[in-house]
């Protein structure tokens, strides 16, 4: 297993549909790797970034890059672009889907920038608009990179544990019922 940090950053979009027809739509990114949604990351919104928001937001994302994980689970870089609502659930403008292969074979296993434009597909199919973002691998990852020591060292001998504390002594119950009011002695 080769791992290698995939690094992108979203840059901006262009001629998306508008969804929003009497404001400016505010726009968002959700980018996830076959849509694992444990590794999930969004951009900020674009305000009033309409049908050509700018984002230039970085992401960085662990993927497998031997050609047997590549070919065997074929990973997709899914870029989802929303657009913010505020009274209902943000909605979908549509997504590019970006073969992680497709990435490394670009980049030919090196670890340069590279800019790259790929169509938004609407939720009906039909491609409308790009997305644009950078992108580059980092160097391979073994081992000994993926679990590095941090904090303090693990200790090998457990430590002590006290015994709880001793429950709290009971003090003296008041008696039930209304206070009595005793005349003091002195004005007779």
């Amino acid at each position: 297993m080769v791992r290698r940090l995939l690094e992108i950053v979203v840059i901006s979009a262009k001629e998306l549909k508008n969804m929003k027809h009497i404001t400016t739509m505010d726009v968002y990114v959700e980018a996830t790797i076959s849509g694992d949604t444990s590794a999930k990351q969004i951009t900020p919104v674009a305000k009033n970034g309409g049908t050509k928001p700018t984002w230039n937001f970085p992401m960085q994302f662990t993927v497998d890059t031997t050609p047997e994980a590549l070919q065997r689970s074929h990973p997709i870089l899914l870029l989802k672009l929303r657009c913010v609502r505020t009274v209902r659930d943000d909605k979908d403008i549509g997504e590019a889907r970006v073969p992680v292969e497709d990435l490394f074979a670009r980049s030919g296993g090196g670890t340069s920038d590279w800019n790259v434009s790929y169509p938004v597909l609407m939720p009906n199919g039909k491609p409308r608009g790009e997305v644009n973002f950078s992108f580059k691998f980092g160097p391979e990852m073994g081992a000994q990179s993926l679990f590095r020591p941090h904090g303090y060292p693990v200790m090998a001998v457990p430590y002590a544990v006290s015994a709880p504390p001793p429950p709290p002594t009971y003090e003296e119950i008041p008696p039930l019922g209304y206070p009595s009011v005793e005349e003091p002695d002195d004005h007779l």
